[in-house]
């Protein structure tokens, strides 16, 4: 989300951080969203946490360290996850999840 900010409560703010924007964005939980996703293209729970890893921004090796296991273990579970998701790269991850965010604002 580069333009938006996750506060303490994990509601997706605007980057200027005002009510307005807080309203528009219906408070917008990114679990909420990673757990639709992970349901709609059937994630292992393993996914699903490499995918809210993904998704914070971090590295490969910084997931493997996170999750105590090897950098090769972390290649497989993006393979599964991409084939899963239909995808080539993180940021067709990205735009998944930003389609998401944006069926769920219009809902």
């Amino acid at each position: 989300m580069p333009e938006e900010l996750v506060d303490k409560s994990h509601k997706v703010t605007g980057a200027e951080g005002s009510a307005e924007s807080e309203n528009s964005n219906k408070n917008i939980i990114p679990f909420e969203i990673e757990a639709l996703i992970a349901e709609d293209y059937d994630l292992s729970k393993r996914e699903q946490e490499i995918l809210h890893l993904l998704l914070a921004g971090h590295t490969m090796s910084v997931i493997a360290d996170k999750l105590f296991i090897s950098k090769n273990t972390v290649k497989s579970h993006y393979y599964h996850m991409y084939r899963k998701l239909g995808v080539n790269s993180k940021q067709e991850v990205i735009d998944i999840r930003d389609k998401y965010v944006l069926e769920k604002r219009n809902e």
